[in-house]
C-alpha cells in the first residue's frame, strides 16, 4: 500500500487557496517530483544544524513564556505559544528565515476546513489572504533561490516550488509537529515523580557521556525517545490516514478475508490500530517507558508517515527531531504549572489527540539546573542552504527492468534521485559516485547492465546534472 499525499479535501483547498492548475501540483509524478524536492532540501541540512536551531529557538521561546506566565496573572493560551515555536522553528530551518504565524495558522485552517460552501466562508477569505503573504514571503526568503534551483532538476517551476514549500511545512512538518509537541507538553505534566527523574537521570547520563548534545547523544537517549513514541501511539496527529494499493493482495482479519484490487484506496484509523491490545498491553494506558523496554513494539507504532522505524527518512526525521529535542529541554530545562490537569477522556477528532481541553498555564520557570551543552560541531553548525558558491548536483537513476516469466515479458521502469552540495560540490559528489559503484572518470552518463535473476535482461542509466551556483564556474549537463 503506497500512502496517498494529500488526499482528500486538503486536495481541493489548497488548490482553491492557491488557484493553481491541479494537474500541476498533484498529478502522480508532480507528487514524486514535491517528494524528491523536498527530500533534497532536509538533506542539505545537516543534524548538527538542525540541533543548533532548534535549541536556539527553544530557550528564546522559553524566556518568553517565563516573562509571560509569572503565576500571579490570567493564565493564558499555551497552545498557541507553542504553535508559534513550532512554525517559527520550521521555517527557519528551511527558508533561513520566520514566516509570518497567524498567516500560517489562518492558512492551515483553511486547508483542512470541510464545507460545500468554502468560497463564502470567513476562514477561506482569511486563509487566501494569508496564502497570498505567505507565498511572498517564502519569495523573499534566503534560500529560497537555492531551492529553486533544486526545483530545476526536477523540472519544477518556481511557482511549484513556492507552493510545494507552503504545504509541506504547512500542513505536513507544521501541523503535525505542533499537535505532536502539544500533547508532549501535557503528558509532562501528568508524568509522576518517578518517570520524570528517570528520564531526567538517565538523559543526563548520556549527555555526560557524549560530552555534550549531538546525534549520536539523542540516538542514545533511549528513555526519552520512548516517551515521545508513546505520545505518538496514544495521541496520532491525525486520526485517518489514506492509502492506495499497488497490487492486489488478500487482507484476513477478525476470521473474515478481504480481497482488495491495485488502485483501491483504503483507509486506516491510527486511533485505533496503536490501541490493538494483541501488540500493547493495556492499550490505552500512558506507558512512557513501553517501547525502551520491549524495542520490538516498534514494529507496529503506526503514524502517518506508515510504520514507525529507527531508520528515519524524508519528512520523518525533522519532526521526530523536533519532538525530541522540545521533550528534552522541557523536562531538564524548565518548570511549568498549567491552570488545569489534562484529561484523555474524549475521542474528538478535532483536537487531533490533544488533551481534550485547551491547555491553558499559570507558571513558567526557565532553569540552567541541567545544562545543555552542545558539542563543538553543533556550536559551529551551518546550514548548507545557506553557504554561497557552493555547486548542487543530482544524480537521476533511470533503471528499466525487463522480466520473462512462462514466456511472458514485463517492462518496469523506475526513477531514483540522489543528491547533495557539498564546500565545492566535488567531495560529496566523489562519495555518491562511488557508493553507487560508478567510475568516477565518466561523469556525464554511464550505461552499464546486469542480468535479472528472473530472466530478462536490467539497463541502469545514470545522468549526473550538476547546476553551478556562481556563473564563472562550468555546468556539466
Amino acid at each position: 500500500v503506497e500512502k496517498e499525499d494529500c488526499y482528500g479535501i486538503a486536495l481541493q483547498n489548497v488548490q482553491l487557496l492557491t488557484n493553481y492548475p491541479a494537474v500541476l501540483l498533484w498529478s502522480d509524478q508532480a507528487k514524486k517530483d514535491r517528494r524528491s524536492l523536498m527530500n533534497d532540501v532536509i538533506q542539505l541540512i545537516p543534524i548538527n544544524y538542525f540541533i543548533k536551531v532548534v535549541g536556539d529557538t527553544i530557550k528564546e521561546h522559553f524566556q518568553r513564556w517565563e516573562d509571560k506566565y509569572e503565576g500571579d496573572g490570567t493564565p493564558g493560551n499555551w497552545e498557541r505559544d507553542i504553535q508559534k515555536f513550532c512554525s517559527n522553528t520550521i521555517s527557519s530551518l528551511i527558508l533561513g528565515t520566520r514566516l509570518e504565524f497567524q498567516c500560517v495558522s489562518d492558512c492551515l485552517q483553511a486547508m483542512l476546513m470541510i464545507s460545500r460552501l468554502f468560497f463564502k466562508t470567513g476562514t477561506f477569505n482569511r486563509g487566501s489572504n494569508a496564502t497570498k503573504i505567505l507565498l511572498q514571503q517564502i519569495e523573499k526568503s534566503p534560500n529560497y533561490k537555492k531551492i529553486t534551483k533544486i526545483g530545476e532538476c526536477y523540472s519544477l517551476n518556481p511557482d511549484v516550488v513556492k507552493i510545494s514549500l507552503l504545504y509541506v511545512m504547512i500542513a505536513k512538518l507544521f501541523r503535525t509537529s505542533n499537535t505532536l509537541m502539544r500533547s508532549i507538553a501535557a503528558r509532562i505534566d501528568v508524568l509522576s515523580s518517578e518517570q520524570r527523574a528517570r528520564i531526567i537521570q538517565r538523559t543526563c547520563q548520556v549527555l555526560a557521556k557524549h560530552s555534550g548534545l549531538s546525534e549520536d547523544a539523542m540516538l542514545a537517549m533511549t528513555d526519552l525517545k520512548s516517551f515521545v513514541m508513546e505520545v505518538i501511539r496514544t495521541s496520532p496527529s491525525v486520526s485517518l490516514i489514506y492509502g492506495k494499493a499497488v497490487k492486489d493482495f488478500t487482507i484476513t482479519a477478525d476470521g473474515s478475508t478481504f480481497n482488495i484490487r491495485r488502485g483501491q484506496r483504503l483507509l486506516s484509523n491510527l486511533y485505533w490500530a496503536n490501541r490493538d491490545a494483541k501488540w500493547f498491553n493495556d492499550p490505552n494506558e500512558f506507558q512512557p517507558f513501553r517501547f525502551c523496554e520491549d524495542p520490538s513494539l516498534k514494529a507496529h507504532l503506526l503514524w502517518e508517515y506508515g510504520l514507525f522505524t529507527d531508520e528515519l527518512d524524508g519528512l520523518e526525521k525533522p519532526i521526530f527531531y523536533c519532538l525530541e529535542l522540545f521533550s528534552l529541554y522541557l523536562l531538564l530545562q524548565s518548570r511549568f504549572t498549567l491552570y488545569k490537569t489534562p484529561a484523555w477522556n474524549a475521542t474528538m477528532i478535532r483536537r487531533h489527540g490533544c488533551p481534550d481541553e485547551e491547555i491553558y498555564i499559570k507558571l513558567f520557570q526557565f532553569i540552567a539546573e541541567n545544562k545543555i551543552i552542545p558539542v563543538r560541531d553543533v556550536a559551529n553548525a551551518r546550514s548548507l542552504l545557506f553557504s554561497a558558491g557552493n555547486q548542487y548536483y543530482v544524480i537521476k537513476t533511470t533503471t528499466t527492468t525487463t522480466r520473462i516469466r512462462n514466456g511472458q515479458t514485463s517492462v518496469e521502469i523506475n526513477q531514483d534521485y540522489k543528491s547533495g552540495e557539498g564546500k565545492d560540490g566535488i567531495v560529496e559528489l566523489k562519495s555518491v559516485l562511488e557508493a553507487n559503484d560508478i567510475d568516477e572518470s565518466m561523469i556525464h552518463t554511464i550505461n552499464h547492465s546486469t542480468t535479472s535473476n528472473l530472466g530478462g535482461g536490467t539497463q541502469k542509466n545514470v545522468i549526473i546534472r550538476k547546476t553551478s551556483r556562481k556563473q564563472n564556474q562550468p555546468s556539466v549537463n
